[in-house]
C-alpha cells in the first residue's frame, strides 16, 4: 500500500510540474491567425544542440484567404538598427535558424511543392540550381501529401548549408545547399516575400 501511494504521489508531482512548465514557457501569437508559437526552441542535429529564439511571426494569404502563420527562430539573433540589417543577417549561412509554418486550413500537396518550387526558381541562378538539381528533388518530393488544418511545417538551416525538412515533427533526410536554404528564406524574408518580410525580423529590431 505504501508503494502505491508513494508511486502515485510521484506521478501527481511529475504531472504538476510538466504542466507548470508548460504555462511557463512563454508563446508568441501571430495576431491575424491567433497560431501561437514557442518563443524559444531547441533543436539538434548529430552532436550539436542549438536553442534559438523567434525573431517575428506573419500571415501567408493567397487572395483573401488567410494559409498559415508562421515564425522565424534564429540563434543568437541579437539586435538589429532596422529590418533589412536583421533580414539581411537572417538570409547569411553561419547561424542555426528555423522556419515554422502552421496551417490554418487544407492545402494540397502539389500547390506546397509548387511554392518551393518557385521560391528555387525565383531566388537560384540558373548555374545554382544544376548543381543542387538532385536536391532540390529530394526537398521538393516531401510534399506529396495534402498539409491539413493545425499541421505544421518547417526547415531548419543549419550552419555550411545543412537543411531539414520537417513535416509534423518527422525530420526528414538533409541536404547541403547554401543557395537552396537562402532562396527558400528569401521566401520569407526576402525584397519579394509572399508574407511581411519586415515582421519576420520586427522582435529583433531596435
Amino acid at each position: 500500500m505504501l508503494n502505491r501511494i508513494t508511486l502515485r504521489t510521484v506521478a501527481c508531482l511529475a504531472f504538476f510540474l510538466f504542466g507548470a512548465a508548460l504555462q511557463a514557457q512563454e508563446m508568441v501569437k501571430e495576431s491575424a491567425t491567433g497560431v501561437e508559437f514557442p518563443e524559444a526552441i531547441t533543436i539538434s542535429h548529430g552532436d550539436n544542440e542549438y536553442q534559438l529564439h523567434v525573431t517575428g511571426t506573419a500571415v501567408r494569404k493567397k487572395f483573401f484567404f488567410q494559409v498559415y502563420g508562421v515564425a522565424h527562430y534564429m540563434e543568437d539573433a541579437g539586435s538589429y538598427k532596422s529590418a533589412k540589417e536583421a533580414r539581411k543577417a537572417a538570409l547569411e549561412d553561419g547561424k542555426a535558424k528555423e522556419i515554422v509554418m502552421s496551417f490554418v486550413r487544407d492545402v494540397g500537396g502539389d500547390k506546397i511543392k509548387d511554392a518551393f518550387d518557385e521560391a528555387f526558381q525565383t531566388n537560384m541562378s540558373a548555374a545554382e540550381r544544376e548543381t543542387a538539381k538532385a536536391d532540390m528533388a529530394t526537398v521538393l518530393g516531401y510534399f506529396s501529401g495534402e498539409a491539413k488544418e493545425d499541421n505544421q511545417y518547417g526547415f531548419r538551416w543549419l550552419p555550411g548549408g545543412v537543411l531539414i525538412t520537417v513535416i509534423e515533427g518527422e525530420e526528414k533526410p538533409a541536404v547541403v545547399s547554401v543557395p537552396m536554404a537562402k532562396a527558400l528564406w528569401s521566401a520569407w524574408l526576402g525584397d519579394d516575400a509572399v508574407v511581411d518580410a519586415n515582421a519576420m525580423v520586427s522582435r529583433i529590431v531596435e
